[in-house]
């Protein structure tokens, strides 16, 4: 464990801005769920592996942060006081975690309500600990939505984003994945879904104005601005389109799925450029979009090239014109040269 973890965080290096060291490591009871490494180690092998990934940072002088993350730990319970716990366990072993993600799975109209995510939340935050959404999903049991259930799906998504805005320790939030093509509740949950922000074919939802809305509110209570939008069903859910307000926070707002690693293993989801089918709503609004900054020179063992090469371009302005990607660095940093490893990937070495 010791290994894996040392050799993977120094591999990366600062490329880098946080990892998930342990994922999951809890039962809903509180309980330490039975893996290799519990089973091997005990409970010792969470303090273990941060104080490892701690250790390996520091060998290169690194400023990445270190997460614990885990499920139903969004409202107050016996989870959430088990992992509050857990967390105490591991600054007695040194200063060697700084926040932990909130995943966020929900399910429309059960999520729990902004105030109590905020009371999660501060438990957390009393100890100093960073918080990142992590994986904000809102599925449907029974499908297809009505208008309805996308409004208390909207309600929801912004209750979340909400509790984020109002806690000053709260970093980011991570939607899982941005489209239902992609997400993963289908296979999991058969006969449930539809629980991103655009439907499978690309249009938004009235949980994306929802969210839109709650972070320009700056976690108040606003009202929701709402889209028309286009199920695959190709059902059409007309709606009233009013204008939004220039952004006014600052708060880093992640709305792609993130490549996320842990001492169990690693896991990533590779973002896709999305092709734009939205139909532009009847409106009067004039949309002025900021140029993207220039791209800097990659890093030693960055990505450099690759068929589909692309990076997120992460603003609030993007977010909101569609403009969610731009092509990815293809230089390198001095002395470094991109080299092809296959059609796909290029690397800076």
């Amino acid at each position: 464990m010791e290994n894996h973890i040392t050799k993977t965080v120094q591999h990366y290096g600062d490329n880098c801005y946080s990892w998930d060291v342990v994922n999951e490591a809890l039962n809903q009871d509180g309980s330490f769920s039975s893996d290799i490494f519990y089973q091997t180690i005990g409970a010792a092998y969470v303090p273990l592996a941060f104080q490892y990934a701690r250790a390996a940072v520091n060998s290169f002088g690194g400023s990445v942060k270190l997460f614990y993350n885990d499920h139903n730990i969004e409202y107050p319970g016996t989870k959430n006081i088990a992992a509050v716990q857990l967390v105490e366990t591991i600054l007695s072993y040194g200063d060697n975690i700084d926040g932990v993600g909130f995943e966020s799975h929900f399910i429309v109209g059960e999520a729990p309500s902004a105030a109590s995510q905020e009371q999660a939340m501060a438990g957390f935050t009393a100890l100093g600990m960073d918080i990142h959404q992590t994986e904000i999903d809102v599925r449907f049991q029974t499908l297809p939505p009505s208008d309805a259930d996308l409004a208390q799906q909207a309600s929801d998504y912004a209750n979340t984003v909400e509790a984020c805005m109002n806690t000053p320790l709260c970093r980011g939030m991570t939607v899982w994945d941005f489209d239902d093509k992609y997400s993963w509740i289908p296979q999991t949950f058969s006969g449930q879904g539809d629980a991103d922000l655009y439907w499978a074919n690309l249009t938004r939802k009235p949980a994306f104005d929802a969210v839109y809305s709650a972070i320009i509110a700056g976690g108040s209570s606003a009202p929701t601005s709402t889209t028309t939008s286009v199920a695959p069903s190709s059902a059409t859910s007309t709606t009233t389109t009013t204008s939004l307000p220039t952004p006014s926070r600052s708060k880093t707002t992640t709305m792609l799925a993130t490549t996320t690693a842990t001492a169990k293993n690693i896991k990533s989801t590779k973002t896709t450029k999305p092709t734009k089918t939205t139909k532009a709503p009847e409106t009067t609004t004039t949309t002025t979009t900021t140029p993207s900054a220039p791209t800097p020179a990659q890093t030693h063992w960055g990505q450099c090239g690759g068929q589909g090469w692309w990076v997120p371009n992460i603003s609030i302005e993007a977010m909101h014109a569609d403009t969610y990607f731009r092509t990815g660095p293809t230089t390198c940093a001095s002395p470094w040269t991109c080299q092809e490893q296959n059609p796909y990937y290029s690397q800076c070495l």
